[in-house]
């Protein structure tokens, strides 16, 4: 359009310049001239096919590269969700145990016939990773690690419920020894009596005279002893594994009510009860751990028994009198 206006412009300046050097009849010529040209001039703009809008809007769109608008095209996507956390699941409460006793053996198996492995103290906790058959014994785990097997009996169960849905070992350790039996140890017979003769020698009178002869004494048979009371004594000591066996080798049956058994080095005395038979041999735990495994318990919680230095196990009476030391 701009470019319309000034060819008008140009036109109308040539127009008045021929004007003016013309004469008086020349201007009375160009006069109408000059009108008409005008008229032709306007009435072509008019007429002349204007530049579409969206031609001028084309020559006015940016000249960015196409790598630039397709930052912008990126720009304008629709952000992508983000994953919303799914709420943490609460973890199970672990079945853990813990120590009811001063100290408490740890050993490789189930049972009182296995190895000791080590020694826990009271209060101490551990995870049980299972349990026995009988549930009687746990194996324990300490972040992670597997310690040994434990009694049941000497720990208190802190979950109850979760020690309740541990599964039984998968695998039981053999025992390296044979377990305790308390059958009773077999006594030799007493010698039979025996009969002793007594032979009179033959005596001779001087001067010579008839002789006299000897004379036989018939034998004299002797009474077999009277039954001696029953005497009870300690045939075995084992330190490692707690426990004293003790036997009757008199022939008639002992009340142990009264009787002790001590541990002389820490003076640990355990009191005795039962009747023990002729021959019979009776296994006394020290440990609350060996309740199930028979013969009579001493309840305690901690070894009494001194494994380094000399303790011997002192058996006294009734009355308080030392009857068997070993």
């Amino acid at each position: 359009m701009q470019s319309i206006f000034n060819t008008i412009d140009r036109t109308i300046n040539w127009y008045l310049k021929q004007f003016r050097r013309s004469g008086p009849r020349g201007k009375v010529a160009m006069g109408p001239g000059m009108i008409i040209g005008l008229c032709v001039l306007l009435i072509s703009c008019t007429f002349s096919d204007p530049a579409p809008e969206s031609e001028s809007a084309a020559e006015t769109t940016d000249n960015r590269s196409s790598s630039e608008v397709a930052e912008v095209v990126e720009s304008t996507e629709t952000p992508s969700p983000t994953n919303t956390p799914r709420p943490t699941a609460t973890s199970e409460p672990k079945p853990l145990i813990e120590i009811a006793v001063n100290s408490a053996n740890i050993r490789s198996g189930p049972g009182q016939a296995y190895d000791r492995e080590g020694i826990a103290s009271g209060g101490e906790q551990f995870e049980v990773l299972a349990t026995d058959e009988t549930a009687s014994w746990y194996l324990i785990g300490d972040n992670g690690r597997t310690v040994g097997w434990i009694a049941a009996s000497i720990v208190t169960p802190i979950n109850p419920d979760a020690i309740n849905q541990v599964t039984v070992a998968a695998t039981i350790p053999a025992s390296s020894e044979v377990g305790p039996t308390n059958s009773p140890a077999t006594v030799p017979p007493a010698p039979a009596p025996t009969t002793a003769v007594a032979n009179v020698p033959s005596t001779a009178t001087s001067p010579p005279a008839p002789t006299t002869a000897a004379t036989s004494v018939p034998p004299t048979a002797t009474n077999p002893p009277a039954p001696q009371p029953g005497e009870v004594v300690i045939i075995g000591v084992n330190k490692q594994d707690e426990f004293v066996d003790l036997q009757n080798t008199g022939s008639s049956p002992v009340d142990l009510a009264g009787w002790r058994l001590v541990s002389e080095k820490g003076n640990q005395e355990c009191p005795l009860s039962g009747v023990l038979q002729p021959n019979a041999t009776l296994r006394v735990w020290a440990m609350a751990e060996n309740s199930a495994n028979g013969g009579f318990n001493c309840g305690f919680g901690s070894n009494i028994w001194n494994n380094s230095d000399s303790d011997p196990a002192v058996l006294y009476n009734a009355s308080g009198v030392e009857v068997s030391r070993r």
